[in-house]
């Protein structure tokens, strides 16, 4: 990457990585294939441009048949904003195209954070925070709908995946009435579209649960996932990371990872923020065109 900048990793997608970068007050993206060692400087984006206007999610679509991309942004950080913007690789410019499903004079925020955006059969599906719900931006028709499957309040952190063409929910369970943050269990829930539920597809075993939680006592936790993976840690330990593997309905331990994280560790590389407090897949690949 060009030295000095100020960039922070927000998306990835089929072996690039997506940064926002900001200069003098002006955002921009840059995109990377670290694996060919490329890099690209978007242009800044005609909405979200400014360093005061943050948007709540930002979304890395790739096609590998065409070897082209899409950046969706959208959500300014405090709500008031519906607007939604797209970048093309093909075109070389963005776009404002379909408003959010914001309802009557809402302030709250609508997306929450670093939740998993998963890109399935055409569509992005993203958490929004109030009402706890599921909302879908269809990338060819441009245009955002809300699901209409309730997320419980008893579900902490609560995460969005793929799996091989299905919307999992990934997150801690706590009983009705508990107060504490610590979850009482870790489960991964299928979305019925039918129906419109989430169904319970996976549990972690009570003694890894107990060992997972002794080394991320009080934390926001993060879940990512890709195939028949998905993996459960923590936003400020990177000593503990659980696995599933959907194949072998197996739950793994991973061992711990040496990297020292803080504020004063690869600052350079995260745009000073904790080292863990966004997790990525990322999938090398040599074709991926920037």
């Amino acid at each position: 990457m060009p030295p000095g900048l100020d960039a922070s990793l927000v998306a990835s997608a089929g072996g690039l990585l997506c940064f926002r970068v900001r200069k003098m007050g002006i955002v921009s993206y840059l995109i990377c294939n670290p694996v060919t060692k490329c890099c690209r400087e978007l242009p800044p984006p005609l909405h979200y441009r400014s360093t005061y206007r943050s948007p709540c999610m930002q979304a890395l679509v790739v096609d590998p048949n065409k070897n082209t991309y899409k950046l969706v942004v959208a959500g300014y950080s405090t709500g008031r904003d519906p607007t939604t913007e797209v970048y093309s690789s093909i075109n070389n410019s963005w776009k404002l195209v379909g408003n959010l499903p914001l309802k009557g004079d809402s302030k709250a925020t609508l997306f929450q954070p670093y939740s998993g955006k998963p890109f399935c059969n055409g569509n992005l599906y993203c958490r929004a925070f109030l009402p706890p719900s599921v909302i879908v931006y269809s990338v060819e028709e441009e245009v955002w709908v809300q699901l209409k499957a309730p997320i419980n309040s008893s579900v902490l952190t609560p995460y969005l995946v793929e799996h091989h063409g299905h919307v999992l929910m990934v997150g801690g369970l706590r009983k009705a009435g508990r107060k504490e943050f610590s979850p009482d269990s870790f489960c991964i829930w299928e979305l019925d579209h039918k129906e419109m539920q989430w169904k319970e597809v996976a549990r972690m075993p009570e003694d890894m649960r107990k060992l997972f939680l002794q080394r991320n006592v009080f934390s926001k936790f993060r879940s990512i996932g890709k195939g028949d993976l998905i993996y459960f840690t923590s936003a400020s330990a990177a000593s503990s990371v659980v696995m599933y593997d959907f194949s072998l309905n197996l739950w793994k331990l991973l061992p711990e990872c040496k990297l020292k994280v803080g504020r004063h560790h690869l600052a350079s590389l995260v745009g000073h923020q904790l080292v863990w407090d966004r997790v990525f897949i990322f999938e090398p690949s040599l074709d991926a065109a920037i």
